[in-house]
């Protein structure tokens, strides 16, 4: 919990200095908007009307009364009725300003992601660090790297042009007066297709019980796959997985999302060694499960605008593959000769649970903060008397605690 804190804490530190979010606003309704209710950024921009049959009329977008649009051109306002329209072409800028906040998060995600994954373990779990002091510094390396990237990215910035095509039939030429209204008065559809990946503090159950076990047996335990990899030591994981859960969905209501969820349910592997007897003990579990989810969003009208509480659950299989080994070293140079060991490897059933809490960025990014368990039926493991490891009933699935980042289109 205390890293879930620093890593929250710094993440909160680093972006908050860029922007801050916009307060709780009521939609605008298309009915009631009025000349102040259009977005600053198009309001007497360049704009270019192409007219049906023919002509074009080139000027500053000066607004719409009714089904006219208002151009102003040669020192005076004209009205040209949306019947006479075939194309409208109006100049915007990009929005900026926000790129650096992108390539911060990003930055410190994928920066953690490529270079302190743990070696010989499940997927992507983080490398185990020695002090908090140096995993804030090297993130403030990687967010600022990605911090600058993105303020070079606002910096060639440009403008280019949103276009509206009339020239189809009624019903179509309707719904793209409707868009072209809605993009004038910044009234946004809600987005619905969303991406998103979660990384979290994992609760071993497995490896964890076993850690027990050992430790009480005299065996002193490390997170490695095994003691020497390569002819050499591997840097220990901690129970930080980067990777938990990559989630796919569309919202088929404005409470209601409905998708497809990749999780990795593995856990860090341990490798235990008794100097006296020669003794070593390896222990890995790596899960990965594919689930039909659903989401819903309660409350989603009464919350703070750009906030959101998401409850979800899924079902589908998932792949487990549990490996125990018992082994003893044969002398030097360092062989290890296997003595006993025990395997799992099916598909069976398995369910997952999650409840996060979403904050929207900007328009397309939002990072939540998310709480899961994934459940997967328990399997008994015989014991190996000769070590004094007893028989136990696993529960194979675990919980975890931890972020998301989204991408909403």
């Amino acid at each position: 919990m205390r890293k879930i804190f620093s890593s929250g804490l710094m993440l909160i530190l680093l972006v908050y200095p860029y922007g801050t979010f916009a307060k709780n606003k009521n939609r605008t309704s298309l009915t009631t908007c009025s000349q102040r209710n259009i977005n600053p950024d198009v309001f007497y921009k360049k704009v270019v009307v192409y007219l049906n049959p023919g002509g074009i009329i080139a000027g500053l977008f000066s607004g719409i009364e009714e089904d006219f649009l208002v151009v102003r051109t040669g020192g005076q306002n004209k009205k040209i009725p949306f019947n006479s329209l075939a194309k409208i072409s109006i100049e915007r800028e990009k929005q900026e300003g926000w790129n650096p906040i992108h390539g911060i998060i990003l930055g410190t995600y994928l920066g953690n992601l490529i270079f302190n994954r743990a070696k010989n373990q499940p997927l992507i779990y983080r490398e185990e660090f020695e002090c908090a002091r140096g995993i804030f510094f090297q993130n403030i390396i990687f967010a600022s790297v990605g911090g600058a990237i993105g303020y070079l990215s606002d910096l060639v910035v440009g403008r280019d042009e949103k276009n509206f095509d009339f020239t189809r039939d009624d019903r179509k030429r309707l719904k793209e007066w409707e868009n072209f209204k809605r993009y004038i008065y910044r009234v946004h559809s809600p987005k619905r297709f969303h991406i998103s990946i979660q990384g979290g503090q994992v609760f071993p159950n497995v490896s964890q019980g076993y850690i027990d076990i050992l430790e009480n047996s005299d065996f002193y335990v490390r997170r490695y796959q095994t003691n020497y990899i390569n002819g050499g030591m591997v840097k220990p994981a901690s129970t930080f997985n980067l990777l938990r859960k990559v989630q796919f969905c569309v919202s088929v209501k404005p409470k209601v999302d409905v998708g497809l969820a990749f999780i990795s349910a593995g856990e860090p592997s341990i490798n235990g060694e008794r100097w006296k007897t020669r003794s070593q003990v390896n222990q890995s579990l790596d899960t990965k499960g594919i689930y039909a989810v659903g989401i819903y969003k309660p409350f989603l009208e009464k919350m703070p605008k750009g906030l959101s509480w998401h409850l979800g659950v899924g079902a589908g299989a998932a792949k487990v593959d549990f490996t125990l080994e018992h082994l003893t070293n044969e002398g030097y140079p360092t062989y290890y000769q296997i003595v006993k060991t025990h395997n799992i490897s099916n598909i069976r059933f398995s369910a997952v649970f999650f409840t996060e809490l979403n904050l929207q960025i900007y328009k397309i990014l939002s990072l939540g903060f998310i709480a899961d368990y994934v459940f997967v039926p328990s399997e008994t493991v015989p014991g190996m008397s000769e070590i004094n490891l007893p028989e136990q009933k696993l529960s194979l699935g675990n919980g975890s605690i931890g972020f998301s980042l989204s991408l909403h289109f």
